[in-house]
């Protein structure tokens, strides 16, 4: 059995996206809002457009998915009431909480398995992540729900506050707020590293209790690049592997479907020739119901016959023992 890899991720989302910096952004330019981040997690219609069978969502803890867009309301009207502190110039200062700051906490766990079938080992790796999740965020843990229509089974963990900032419970955004409580004047660069570090750490506790139990093991990081030429032909050779491999489980599935074929032909071919041979047997039969019927009618005709003959001959006896003789005309 080849191993697999434990699989954790965690985004904090806010109400109003943020335009993500040029040379961290990928496709998109901006953070998924929060509203679209609930309408995809609970597979609601608008939300499902990379899905090819979209499936309900599942619960496994926690609130059910058809309310969860009544929580979301519930800590987006709470935010609106939050205030922040933060310091400018050397002092402190409150405000109302911004609508970027983020307010909730998702967390993605998936079963790196390739199969939807249910299993007992599955079934411990769940619980595991949800006690993992209570022993981490407590009474923040509002809901689990799973997914059951994408490349794995997977898990996503809602985490709030009840509207107040969920950043210091993101590790990488957690550890970035510990270093600036203890070194305020902290660069980028070394935020860039405690975020990193943060994250890193995250993983190796989620592959610790999550992963390895279940036969799971960490990739190691960080993973060696190559140039893009040798990654592309290595990629090639893996696409054109896979394509011999479908050939050829594709050449054995007809071998099969073409036995198969041989052996219902040689099957009704028997079933034929019984058939026929029945149908043979009741026309013997019946021919021989016939000529007994006539046997019998020929046999009949004889005793009868065999009957008259020895009357007459019982007469002619009788007739003569006692002397009889016909009367003369004269």
């Amino acid at each position: 059995m080849s191993t697999r890899a434990p699989f954790w991720s965690e985004k904090a989302f806010a109400q109003v996206a943020s335009t993500i910096p040029i040379h961290a952004r990928g496709d998109a330019p901006q953070t998924p809002t929060l509203r679209w981040t609930v309408g995809e997690m609970i597979r609601e219609a608008g939300h499902d457009g990379h899905i090819d069978n979209p499936q309900p969502t599942v619960r496994i803890y926690g609130l059910e998915p058809e309310k969860l867009r009544d929580r979301e309301k519930f800590i987006v009207d709470a935010a609106k009431k939050q205030y922040e502190v933060y310091t400018r110039r050397g002092k402190t200062h409150s405000r109302l909480q911004k609508n970027t700051t983020p307010i909730l906490l998702i967390g993605v766990a998936s079963w790196p398995e390739p199969t939807m079938a249910p299993s007992p080992a599955r079934d411990r790796w769940v619980n595991r992540v949800i006690r993992l999740c209570k022993h981490r965020f407590r009474k923040d843990l509002i809901s689990v729900v799973a997914h059951v229509d994408e490349a794995f089974f997977h898990l996503h963990i809602w985490v709030d506050r009840g509207g107040k900032s969920v950043k210091d419970l993101h590790a990488g955004h957690g550890s970035v707020l510990d270093l600036l409580d203890e070194k305020p004047a902290a660069t980028r660069r070394e935020m860039a590293a405690a975020y990193k570090s943060g994250c890193a750490l995250m993983q190796s506790w989620y592959a610790r209790w999550a992963g390895t139990p279940f036969g799971h093991e960490k990739s190691p990081s960080p993973r060696k690049r190559q140039a893009r030429s040798v990654a592309l032909r290595e990629r090639q050779e893996q696409i054109e592997a896979a394509e011999l491999e479908q050939s050829r489980k594709r050449s054995e599935i007809v071998a099969q479907a073409e036995q198969i074929q041989l052996a219902l032909d040689k099957l009704r071919a028997r079933e034929a020739r019984a058939a026929a041979a029945e149908a043979e047997v009741l026309q013997h039969t019946e021919m021989l119901k016939k000529a007994l019927a006539k046997l019998q009618v020929r046999e009949k005709a004889a005793r009868d016959l065999r009957m008259a003959v020895q009357d007459q001959i019982a007469v002619e006896r009788a007739i003569a023992q006692n002397g009889y003789q016909a009367p003369s005309v004269f």
